[in-house]
C-alpha cells in the first residue's frame, strides 16, 4: 500500500534553497532537460512517474510524494558533456531571380569554415523536499531546471547567419500537495513558478541589409559583392527574461501488491520575453556600413521582444516488484511540442521582424529498466530509452539541431544508514545522424540557404544525496 509516516513535522525549506542554472543540448527532445533524478538517470527514467525514484519522482508525478515516510530531502545535479558537430556545410544567398525561368539565383557564401562543433558543458541541479502533514496529506517542493539550451559554433562559421550561439535557462519551483484517497490511491496538484532567460546571437550581412533597405540603388550595387564576406558582418544579440506560471497534476495507484502505476502532467507555460537588441560591426569597413544602415533606423541598439513556450508533458509509469531482488520499470512520456510557436523577434526600431519557422510535432519518449537489490544497502540499475524528435527535417536549424536519440544508462544507490542515501547515474546518448537542409526562401531569405550533416552525442554523469529527518 502507499505509505508515509504521518508525522506532524515542520517543512524545513532551507535545504531547498539551491541556486539553479541549466544549459544543455541533445539531452532530451527539443530543448527539454530530463536529468532531474540521479536514481532515475541510472534506469533512463523508466518508472519515474510510478514513484521508483523516491522523493525525486515528484518532478514526473507530484502524487509520488504520498510515498514519503517522514520529512526528507534530496539534492544533487547532473553534468552534461555534449558534442554537436555540423559538417559539410554549404551556405548561399539569394542574389536574384532568373527573368526567364523565375528560378532563384544563389550566390555561394565566400567565407567561413564549413564545419563547426559545439561542446558547451552543462549543469542541471535539482532539490526536493517532501513532508507528511498527517496520514492523508503530504506537501512538497521541487526546484528544477526543466528546459535549457546552449549551442556555440563561433562567430565566423559558414552557418553564422542562422545562428552563432543560443542560450536558454529556466528555473522552475513547484509547490505541491498530495492527498491519499485510499491506502492504495493518491492524487496531487501543484503550481509551476517558472523563470526563463534567453540569449540568441547570430551574424547579419550588412551589405545584404543595405540591399534590403535600398533595393535597386547604386549603393546596393556597390556593396552587393561583399554579401557573405565575414568582415562585412554585424553580430546581433537579443536577450531578455520572463516569469510564467503553470500547474502540475498527478495520480499514483497500487492496483496489485508490488505494482505501482502513475500518471503525471505538467502544463504549458508561455514566456513573453522583453529585452535588449545589440548590433556590433566586425571591422572598420563594416562599421561604416552599419552606420549608414542605422541612419535609416535599422539595426540600432534598443529593445527586442520574443515569445517562447515550454510545452505540456504527460507521463505514464509502471513499477513491478518481480521478486525480493528484482524490480521492473517502464515509462512513456508525451510532449506537446506542437505548441512551440515560431521564433519571432520584434525590434523597436525599423529593423524587419526576424522569424524562424518551427512547425514541430508532438513527440514520445519510451524507456525500459530494471533495479537489482544486490545487498541490503546496494541497489543497481540499468535502462534503455528512445527519444523521438519533434523536429521535421525541413525545419531543423543550427539553433535547435534536434534528431532522434537512444539512451543507455547504468546507476546505483547506496544506503549509508537509515537517514542517508547516495544515488549515482550515468547515461550515454547517441543521436541519429541527420541532415539540416534550409532552402533560403521565405523567412530564411535574409539568412540564405544552408545545408549540413548533423552528428551528436552526450555523456551525462549524475549524483545526489538523500537525507531523512
Amino acid at each position: 500500500m502507499l505509505r508515509n509516516g504521518g508525522l506532524k513535522t515542520r517543512l524545513a525549506l532551507g535545504a531547498a534553497a539551491a541556486a539553479l542554472l541549466a544549459s544543455g543540448q541533445v539531452q532530451a527532445a527539443g530543448f527539454a532537460l530530463k536529468s532531474h533524478s540521479a536514481s532515475g538517470q541510472g534506469a533512463s527514467f523508466a518508472g519515474a512517474s510510478a514513484g521508483a525514484n523516491g522523493v525525486a519522482s515528484m518532478f514526473f508525478n507530484p502524487a509520488s510524494i504520498a510515498l514519503a515516510d517522514g520529512l526528507q530531502t534530496e539534492a544533487g545535479g547532473a553534468i552534461l558533456l555534449p558534442n554537436v558537430e555540423i559538417d559539410n556545410v554549404q551556405s548561399a544567398f539569394v542574389a536574384g531571380v532568373n527573368p526567364g525561368t523565375g528560378a532563384l539565383i544563389y550566390t555561394p557564401q565566400s567565407s567561413g569554415p564549413t564545419s563547426s562543433t559545439s561542446d558547451e558543458m552543462g549543469l542541471v541541479p535539482h532539490t526536493y523536499v517532501a513532508a507528511p502533514i498527517n496520514d492523508r496529506v503530504t506537501v512538497g517542493l521541487s526546484l528544477n531546471a526543466p528546459f535549457g539550451l546552449t549551442t556555440d559554433y563561433g562567430d565566423d562559421w559558414a552557418g553564422r547567419y542562422h545562428a552563432t550561439s543560443s542560450e536558454l535557462t529556466t528555473i522552475n519551483a513547484a509547490p505541491t500537495v498530495a492527498y491519499k484517497i485510499r491506502d492504495n490511491l493518491a492524487v496531487a496538484a501543484g503550481l509551476q513558478l517558472q523563470y526563463a532567460k534567453a540569449e540568441l546571437e547570430s551574424a547579419v550581412s550588412l551589405p545584404g541589409a543595405v540591399c534590403s533597405a535600398m533595393p535597386g540603388t547604386a549603393t546596393c550595387a556597390a556593396v552587393a559583392p561583399a554579401i557573405g564576406v565575414a568582415d562585412y558582418d554585424a553580430l546581433s544579440k537579443v536577450s531578455g527574461h520572463d516569469f510564467g506560471v503553470g500547474f502540475t497534476l498527478g495520480v499514483l495507484a497500487e492496483p496489485l501488491p508490488g505494482t505501482m502505476v502513475g500518471v503525471g502532467y505538467r502544463s504549458k507555460i508561455k514566456h513573453d520575453i522583453d529585452g535588449d537588441a545589440e548590433f556590433h560591426a566586425r571591422s572598420a569597413a563594416g562599421a561604416s556600413l552599419l552606420g549608414n544602415i542605422q541612419s535609416l533606423g535599422r539595426l540600432t541598439d534598443g529593445g527586442g521582444a520574443t515569445s517562447i513556450s515550454t510545452p505540456a508533458m504527460l507521463n505514464f509509469g509502471v513499477s513491478h516488484q518481480l521478486n525480493d531482488r528484482i524490480k521492473l520499470l517502464g515509462e512513456a512520456q508525451w510532449t506537446q511540442w506542437s505548441s512551440f510557436e515560431d521564433l519571432v523577434i520584434d525590434f523597436d526600431d525599423g529593423t524587419p521582424t526576424s522569424t524562424t519557422e518551427h512547425h514541430w510535432d508532438d513527440s514520445w519518449y519510451f524507456a525500459l529498466g530494471a533495479e537489482y537489490q544486490a545487498t541490503p544497502e546496494l541497489r543497481l540499475r540499468a535502462g534503455i530509452g528512445y527519444d523521438q524528435t519533434p523536429v521535421p527535417t525541413a525545419y531543423r536549424t543550427p539553433r535547435l539541431p534536434d534528431t532522434d536519440r537512444t539512451w543507455f544508462s547504468l546507476g546505483a544507490s547506496y544506503d549509508v544508514n537509515d537517514k542517508i542515501s547516495v544515488n549515482a547515474g550515468y547515461t550515454y546518448i547517441t543521436a541519429k545522424d541527420a541532415k539540416i537542409a534550409l532552402d533560403g526562401t521565405g523567412t530564411d531569405a535574409s539568412r540564405g540557404a544552408f545545408s549540413g550533416d548533423l552528428n551528436a552525442n552526450v555523456h551525462i554523469f549524475m549524483l545526489s544525496g538523500v537525507y531523512r529527518f
